[in-house]
């Protein structure tokens, strides 16, 4: 039996595709699609987490599985993009803890943002991963706001429930802001003076 699935939606996610059914078991491509303004209902549904952030959301990708029923979720393969463009994040417990992690060191303890009184703005936020054996590995993330920037690489278990990502923030300071804006000094300097490394590892929730 094959299945074209012409219109379909998964927590918000349009999901159009093909289901192949046979004695041996199944198989799936799919190429999942979101673009909205509202990204907490989707990632809630998908991930039970909870994210309150604003701007313009897309997500795109394409994914294969096959294999019996039972196992499919683990045969995952496949990539996905996600882009996020002008807007504010209030809450999202990761970056949040991050956050909490760097302000309270002395160098910065005051500087970055309070995500529970003003949130974190944001110009883009871009991530691209890959699935493989139950696991997401998440290529790299990027955030470029204007009081900080921030890059992120390393893996989700799916099915443990499990992360570990390390992750570089960089606080723009006035005197970052002022490099960035000195051609020469800019591109020896790579943009800013610190960036701060840091370990994300254990339960997804």
């Amino acid at each position: 039996v094959e299945v074209n699935i012409e219109e379909a939606k998964l927590c918000g996610v349009s999901t159009p595709g093909v289901v192949k059914v046979n004695d041996q078991g199944m198989s799936l491509d799919v190429r999942p699609v979101f673009r909205s303004r509202e990204l907490g209902p989707m990632v809630k549904c998908l991930l039970d987490q909870e994210i309150r952030a604003t701007g313009d959301f897309e997500l795109k990708g394409r994914i294969f599985a096959q294999g019996k029923p039972e196992d499919l979720f683990d045969s995952f393969k496949g990539d996905l993009e996600f882009r996020a463009k002008d807007g504010q994040i209030y809450y999202s417990v990761g970056l949040f803890r991050i956050l909490e992690f760097i302000n309270a060191t002395e160098m910065y303890r005051g500087k970055l943002p309070d995500m529970k009184k003003e949130g974190l703005l944001y110009k883009l936020i871009s991530a691209r991963g890959s699935f493989q054996n139950g696991r997401f590995t998440i290529k790299e993330i990027t955030l470029d706001g204007p009081t900080m920037e921030m890059v992120a690489q390393g893996e989700i278990d799916l099915a443990g429930g499990k992360v570990n990502l390390t992750v570089l923030v960089a606080p723009l300071k006035t005197v970052d802001r002022i490099i960035k804006k000195i051609p020469l000094v800019r591109d020896i300097l790579a943009g800013t003076l610190v960036v701060i490394p840091v370990r994300v590892s254990g339960d997804l929730k």
